[in-house]
């Protein structure tokens, strides 16, 4: 009996120019043709990986696997870019409650563009009727083609950034969507790369240790009383039928209003242990390891609002390194999303866990090879956490990799500091990416500078060589600086030539 991997559906999207792997469960040796091309291999512990050579973008392809006896046939498959869009519910948020979507969802048809959305599941093979901004369609995945119909409950940063890369590159592209709102880095990282990190091992443990043992049958009841109290409070989260599309601001509002309505009611409702949503290697476990090793070119990954146990530097070193060897792809890029400006401290500088993380986030894309960011700063939203401004936070992911990836279009990395002299007088900060550094206004809002890391002042600045000059009033001998160092901010105005705005910073005197 020959069984794919569910991915591998009629309308698949496999990666060009790299070698192509075709798997799933067989219990004799199969023989796998494409375009040509065939491979036999044996079946081993009732898994096989049929690896055949790398292909030019086309479409129109048809994959068959047969055991001799039975024979499984994939159709209108497709050979271009692959790319994976990952994370938390800013990942997840489809293309219907966000900026301009009415607009978009009328022009938006293209059969170039193909979605591949793996349903949530606490467990493997059961997929949730859970909340994802509205109630969607939870059957097993399929490959779709890109329709009003289909885009409009698909990840916007996925749609736009695959709309791009199509248009730029001229060859089919897909989106693998792997996101859930509200969870933790570990939740995406592989127990068996966990186990490699005595940090991430001690994670294991710790949560092992957080709730006592129960029985399997204890575990599965709370489990089906989570999924009846799930479907009760269905009712209300329904999608206003009055409401277009192009309301993403009210829509938004309204289904993360609901759905914190129906979370407060139903509490922790499943026990942590084997059904626990948010327990390490979930989602990896769960969601993403029947795609693996599919052939996957880059990732988009925006995730972290739900990370304040610090070292998210290392965690997102440790799965970047995973999904690079799950996926058999040594140098796959990734592509970071930086936190949105969100919260109730406009202007008041803070050590918050957020500014704390988007440093990271940067020292991310320092530290580890091809790893970028994508700065988010002038488009968040000071009471909503997911901010509607997709579109334009998608086109700077795209220009990105369009650059960083295919050596396509100009350079489109954001300004972001590097360094900081200070003096008697004042503080000099250095960037990266400072071609044309700019200050639109002729001032920097957000901007302050300390003398004894307690008291900050609001700093005047200027440019001068490409550098930040800062300085204030009565500040002598200054040890700090802070730009836009607050959960939520909005005066953000240093550009550089690519018409970019720098990231947030902070530096301390040594």
């Amino acid at each position: 009996m020959i069984k794919l991997a569910e991915i591998f559906s009629d309308g698949a999207v496999l990666q060009r120019d790299m070698e192509i792997r075709v798997f799933g469960t067989a219990d004799r040796p199969v023989t796998v043709t494409f375009d040509g091309n065939t491979v036999t291999v044996d079946s081993t512990d009732g898994k096989f990986c049929a690896i055949l050579p790398a292909h030019m973008a086309g479409t129109g392809y048809t994959i068959s696997v047969t055991d001799g006896e039975n024979t499984v046939t994939v159709r209108d498959v497709s050979v271009g870019e692959v790319f994976i869009a990952a994370g938390q519910s800013n990942m997840e948020m489809p293309l219907a409650v966000t900026d301009g979507a009415e607009d978009e969802l009328e022009r938006c048809d293209n059969p170039n563009i193909h979605f591949y959305s793996i349903p949530q599941q606490l467990v493997k093979g059961e997929y949730l009727d859970a909340f994802r901004f509205q109630y969607m369609d939870h059957s097993a995945p399929v490959w779709k083609k890109c329709t009003c119909d289909t885009a409009k409950d698909f990840s916007a940063i996925g749609y736009y950034v695959a709309k791009k890369l199509q248009r730029a590159l001229g060859v089919p592209v897909g989106v693998i969507g792997c996101n859930w709102g509200a969870r933790c880095i570990e939740t995406f990282i592989p127990n068996w790369a966990m186990e490699r990190h005595p940090q991430l091992q001690s994670t294991m443990e710790k949560y092992q240790q957080s709730h006592p043992e129960h029985t399997e049958e204890y575990y599965k009841e709370t489990y089906e009383q989570f999924k009846k109290l799930l479907a009760y409070h269905k009712t209300f989260c329904t999608y206003p039928p009055n409401v277009s599309f192009g309301c993403a601001n009210f829509a938004s509002y309204y289904f993360h209003n609901a759905w914190s309505k129906c979370s407060s009611e139903m509490g922790e409702c499943v026990a942590k242990g084997p059904y626990y949503g948010n327990r390490p290697g979930a989602i990896y476990h769960t969601m993403l390891e029947d795609t693996v090793p599919y052939g996957v070119k880059f990732v988009l990954w925006y995730q972290g609002e739900d990370d304040t146990k610090g070292d998210y530097l290392g965690r997102y070193g440790v799965l970047v390194d995973a999904w690079r060897e799950a996926f058999q792809n040594a140098d796959m890029p990734f592509y970071a999303m930086e936190l949105a400006p969100f919260g109730r401290f406009r202007g008041v500088p803070c050590d918050r866990v957020w500014p704390q993380l988007r440093q990271e986030q940067r020292q991310a894309t320092l530290q580890y090879k091809n790893c970028h960011l994508v700065t988010s700063a002038g488009l968040g939203d000071i009471m909503n956490i997911h901010p509607v401004y997709k579109r334009e936070l998608a086109y700077r992911a795209a220009r990105s990799v369009l650059h960083n990836t295919y050596g396509v279009g100009p350079k489109a990395e954001n300004p972001y500091a590097v360094s900081a002299t200070f003096e008697k007088d004042c503080v000099r900060v250095d960037f990266a990416n400072n071609e044309r550094l700019t200050l639109l206004g002729g001032a920097v809002a957000d901007l302050y500078i300390s003398a004894d890391g307690e008291n900050f002042v609001f700093a005047n600045a200027k440019i001068e060589n490409d550098q930040l000059v800062a300085w204030a009033e009565g500040v002598e001998n200054p040890t700090e600086i802070r730009y836009c160092y607050t959960v939520y901010y909005a005066g953000e105005n240093i550009f550089n030539a690519a018409a970019l705005p720098a990231s947030p910073f902070r530096f301390v005197k040594e």
